[in-house]
C-alpha cells in the first residue's frame, strides 16, 4: 500500500522523563485489516519497526495470560 511518513513525538514517561512517541490513526490501517482492540506484535530491528496483526486474537490473549502465571 506504500509508505507513510509520520514524526516521533515526546510523551512523558517514568518520572516524568520525556520518552519518544510514534502515533498510528486513519483509514489506512483499516485498510490494511487493523480494526479497534486488535493485538498486534511489534519486532524491533535496527531503525525498523514491524508490526503484525496477530491473527487468532483470543489464543494470543490466552497465551499471554499464561506466560504472565509463569
Amino acid at each position: 500500500m506504500g509508505n507513510r511518513i509520520l514524526k516521533v513525538y515526546e510523551a512523558s514517561g517514568c518520572q516524568s522523563l520525556q520518552v519518544p512517541c510514534i502515533l498510528l490513526r486513519g483509514q489506512w490501517l483499516k485498510q490494511l485489516g487493523f480494526s479497534i482492540g486488535d493485538r498486534i506484535t511489534v519486532t524491533m530491528n535496527s531503525g525498523q519497526l514491524i508490526i503484525d496483526l496477530i491473527q487468532g486474537q483470543e489464543e494470543a490473549i490466552e497465551q499471554q495470560k499464561i506466560r504472565k502465571l509463569v
